[in-house]
């Protein structure tokens, strides 16, 4: 219930930001980007291109993590961990799941019960596509 609450007070922080599109009209900024030396144009880089945007994302988050969520950057490790336990769970589950609906189907169909995680493999298959 706490992550819920959590998500939904950050998207209610982040709403305008995410579902606004935002349009700068700045014929003086290209003008000036433009008219720049290359000393100039390396000094102050101006171009958005050159923009590491892996990195910026990663920053980004964590700026997000920090000054809209108001979490510790100390909980950060903790939260990774989380993380990875709920996602092997997750998996298990995934797998426990399609593997009886494998083992269903193979019922169903009078195969070999060999042929149960073939079904559940499918299933698998299938269902990721929706």
């Amino acid at each position: 219930m706490r992550l819920h609450t959590n998500v939904w007070d950050s998207l209610n922080r982040l709403e305008k930001f995410i579902f606004t599109e935002w349009k700068y009209y700045n014929p003086a900024t290209q003008q000036l980007a433009q008219s720049l030396s290359e000393k100039d144009k390396v000094l102050f880089n101006f171009n958005i291109a050159q923009l590491q945007w892996p990195e910026y994302f990663v920053f980004l988050t964590q700026g997000v993590r920090r000054y809209l969520n108001n979490e510790q950057p100390k909980s950060l490790d903790a939260a990774r961990k989380k993380d990875k336990i709920l996602f092997v769970v997750d998996v298990v589950f995934q797998v426990l799941v399609f593997a009886l609906f494998g083992a269903l189907l193979a019922s169903l169909f009078g195969s070999s019960s060999s042929y149960f995680w073939l079904y559940g493999g499918i299933s698998y298959l299938l269902f990721s596509l929706l």
